[in-house]
C-alpha cells in the first residue's frame, strides 16, 4: 500500500480552502468591480480571472513551501 507522504508528488502541505476562496473574492472584486456586463468582453474577462487566480493561489503554494 503506498501512503500519499511516500509519492514523490505528493504536497508538502495541506490545502488551506479559506485563503482560496480570499484570493478570489480579492481578484473578482478587482476585476469585475464596477464593471457592467458586456457578453463581447466576458470570454476574455474569464480568461483573465481564471489566469489571475490560478497564478495568485500556485504562488501561495510556493511561499508556503519555503
Amino acid at each position: 500500500m503506498v501512503v500519499h507522504s511516500d509519492l514523490p508528488y505528493a504536497p508538502t502541505t495541506r490545502f488551506q480552502p479559506g485563503k482560496v476562496k480570499e484570493i478570489i473574492q480579492n481578484v473578482l472584486k478587482e476585476k469585475l468591480g464596477g464593471v457592467n456586463y458586456d457578453s463581447e468582453q466576458a470570454p476574455q474577462w474569464i480568461r483573465e480571472i481564471t489566469d489571475t487566480i490560478k497564478l495568485q493561489v500556485r504562488g501561495m503554494c510556493v511561499v508556503e513551501e519555503n
